[in-house]
């Protein structure tokens, strides 16, 4: 494969990653800025919707970086960074299981 057979690779690559966040970005960080405001007084609550969107971010196109700045802004800088920390480890595993069988 020559150099123009790598970069349309690439490319395929990248658009299936960004095209999907594009299209649904607004939607689940609307349903995020709900369900979050909605429980904001009980922080496990809280917690638990943080580390399920993380947790599903190798399934859907969830914005992890906003997501876990959240965990930090709602939870606080120690318990963010665990809730944050545990779900994308959960979420690299799911990923690696999905990409084994």
């Amino acid at each position: 494969m020559g150099k123009r057979g790598f970069f349309i690779c690439w490319t395929i690559l990248i658009l299936a990653v960004l095209v999907p966040f594009f299209m649904f970005e607004d939607a689940v960080n609307a349903r995020v800025d709900f369900l979050v405001g909605k429980y904001s007084g009980d922080r496990l609550a809280v917690s638990a919707i943080l580390f399920c969107f993380l947790a599903a971010d190798v399934f859907l196109p969830v914005p992890s970086c906003l997501a876990s700045a959240m965990c930090g802004l709602f939870l606080g800088p120690c318990f963010g960074f665990l809730t944050s920390f545990s779900a994308m480890c959960v979420s690299s595993i799911g990923g690696l299981f999905i990409g084994r069988f």
